[in-house]
């Protein structure tokens, strides 16, 4: 990429969960093209990459304060879910709780990236907004 294309953290944000989903797809389907076959949870996890790439996607094409704020939730559903996982299943607790460290943190930098978002459009709690403005009482 040249240009501006990375010069937002919106942009760092998307591109690197697009590097993600990228890692997680290729993991699930890269053993069956070389014959090993599937391995239990490759399904899950190529479903989880292909989330990502479209996440990534909708973020990169409209990255507006809404869509990192869908994001978010998201990322902290998928965390929430990860974390029920790893109480419920002694055999998947690591990888769960790994997964919900990350979707945790996906979730915050959406948090932060919308927050921005809402900041430069003047419609957050920027500098400017209302609600840091005192009333004059006297």
């Amino acid at each position: 990429m040249t240009g501006a294309g990375l010069a937002t953290p919106a942009r760092r944000f998307g591109a690197a969960r697009a590097v993600l989903g990228t890692a997680d797809l290729s993991y699930a389907i890269l053993p069956r093209l070389a014959g090993s076959g599937p391995w239990p949870a490759a399904s899950v996890v190529g479903a989880l990459g292909a989330r990502h790439l479209i996440q990534a996607a909708l973020t990169w094409v409209r990255p507006t304060h809404t869509s990192f704020m869908l994001g978010a939730g998201t990322d902290a559903l998928h965390a929430t879910s990860m974390v029920l996982l790893g109480a419920a299943s002694r055999r998947w607790r690591a990888a769960a709780l790994a997964d919900a460290a990350l979707a945790a943190a996906l979730a915050v930098a959406g948090l932060a990236c919308a927050r921005d978002k809402a900041r430069r459009a003047g419609s957050g709690p920027g500098r400017n907004h209302p609600s840091n403005h005192r009333k004059d009482t006297t």
